[in-house]
C-alpha cells in the first residue's frame, strides 16, 4: 500500500516536470522571432516619354483616339504679359499722368501633364491638325495649340510644337489674352506622351504525323 505522502510526492514531481517543459517550451517559442523584410523593387520604370507624331496618331486609330493620351510638354515655358494703361489728372493746374502696369506671368514646367481639348484642322496646307492642349482648368478655357512646322515638324515622325499667332515675336493667344512665350535653349518645346511596350508571344507548335506511302494526299 502506497502511503499518501509518497503519492503527493509523485504528483508534485509530475507537475514540476510538466511545468519545466512548459516553461522552456514557451521560452523557446518566444525566442524564435520571424522577421519579414519587404522586397524593394529598384528596377527602372517600364515607360518612356516620347514625342507625339502622326505615325503614333495613325497607330492608335486617329485623332479621336489620340484624345485619350496624357500629354506632357518637353521643357519649361514662361508666358508673360505686360499691360500698360496711362491715366491723366489735372493737379494744381498741371497734367499728371500715372502709368499703371500689370505684369502677368504663367510658368508651365517641363513634363506638366495636359489633356487634348480639340484638334481642329489648320489653315496652313500640308501641316494637318492642331492639338489644343489644356494644362489648367480656368475660366476662358485657356489652352496651347501644338502643330507641325519646320524644322522639327516635317514628315510622319515630325514633332508637334507650339503654334504662335505671331511666330516672329513668339506670341500666343492664351484664354483670349496675348502672351509672349520664352524658354531656355535653342530647341523649341514640343508635345510628348508616355510610352511602354508589352511583349506578347504566340507559339504554335505541332508534330507532323508523317505520311505513309499510298495514303491519300
Amino acid at each position: 500500500m502506497i502511503k499518501p505522502l509518497k503519492t503527493n510526492r509523485i504528483a508534485f514531481l509530475f507537475y514540476l516536470f510538466v511545468g519545466i517543459v512548459f516553461f522552456f517550451g514557451c521560452r523557446t517559442q518566444e525566442e524564435v522571432v520571424v522577421v519579414e523584410v519587404p522586397l524593394i523593387d529598384h528596377s527602372p520604370p517600364q515607360y518612356r516619354i516620347i514625342p507625339i507624331t502622326d505615325s503614333i496618331i495613325a497607330e492608335v486609330g486617329g485623332l479621336d483616339n489620340a484624345k485619350e493620351f496624357q500629354y506632357y510638354i518637353s521643357k519649361a515655358i514662361t508666358l508673360k504679359r505686360n499691360n500698360t494703361a496711362p491715366k491723366g489728372d489735372v493737379v494744381n493746374g498741371e497734367l499728371v499722368r500715372t502709368i499703371f502696369t500689370n505684369r502677368d506671368t504663367i510658368r508651365i514646367e517641363a513634363n506638366t501633364p495636359g489633356v487634348m481639348k480639340s484638334h481642329p484642322p489648320r489653315q496652313d496646307p500640308g501641316y494637318g491638325s492642331a492639338l489644343n492642349i489644356a494644362f489648367e482648368d480656368l475660366q476662358g478655357n485657356p489652352n496651347i495649340g501644338f502643330g507641325k512646322w519646320p524644322p522639327l515638324g516635317t514628315g510622319s515622325n515630325g514633332r508637334y510644337q507650339i503654334i504662335y499667332t505671331d511666330a516672329e515675336n513668339l506670341i500666343i493667344n492664351y484664354g483670349g489674352i496675348n502672351y509672349n512665350v520664352s524658354y531656355d535653349g535653342h530647341e523649341p518645346p514640343y508635345l510628348m506622351i508616355r510610352f511602354r511596350e508589352v511583349p506578347k508571344e504566340n507559339v504554335d507548335f505541332r508534330i507532323a504525323p508523317g505520311l505513309l506511302l499510298g495514303s491519300p494526299h
